[in-house]
């Protein structure tokens, strides 16, 4: 049991990174291409409901990948040493910044679907959405490797954080590109 749990929290990792792409990666996009603080531009309502469609379902998908990641990681412990994890495991910095970036993500994709959804031409909308980015980008920099070391952690933890965020760009512009 311990080689399949194994196995689906590597799998999950790699959801969960798809997710965080398509959540993160598409408002950036968005941001860069249908640029909607230009007045002068005419926005594309189709192309943005599209980018914000994908936006809150990857952010609603990274919510419930996050929460499916714990179970399996409790899981894991659990098959490990043959008793339950908790409450130590509840105490862990993965645990606790995995439970906040779910709760941030879902409050992205809540506030994507309820609010910049129905004003795709107002700038304080978008703001206001990628301000809710950094919460589930921070939370998301305390579940790399890098966290775990004791050396440079900070470095490492935020040039791991600038790659994901360079790959989210990537791959949200790449699925807003094959969306269109």
């Amino acid at each position: 049991m311990a080689g399949l749990a194994d196995f689906l929290d590597a799998i999950l990792g790699g959801i969960d990174l798809i997710c965080f792409s398509l959540a993160i990666g598409t408002l950036y996009w968005g941001l860069l291409i249908i640029k909607p603080w230009h007045p002068e531009q005419s926005i594309d309502p189709r192309l943005a409901a599209i980018s914000i469609r994908t936006l809150y379902k990857g952010a609603f998908a990274l919510t419930a990948v996050q929460l499916i990641t714990i179970v399996v990681k409790a899981w894991l412990i659990f098959e490990a040493i043959d008793q339950s994890p908790f409450p130590a495991y509840a105490k862990t910095i993965q645990f606790q910044a995995g439970i906040f970036r779910a709760l941030f993500a879902f409050c992205l994709g809540v506030f994507a679907k309820q609010y910049l959804y129905k004003h795709i031409g107002n700038p304080k909308y978008w703001i206001m959405t990628t301000v809710l980015t950094l919460p589930v980008i921070i939370c998301g920099s305390w579940l790399v490797h890098g966290a775990g070391r004791f050396d440079d952690k900070l470095f490492l933890m935020s040039f791991t954080v600038l790659h994901q965020l360079g790959a989210a760009l990537w791959v949200g512009g790449i699925v807003q590109l094959l969306s269109i």
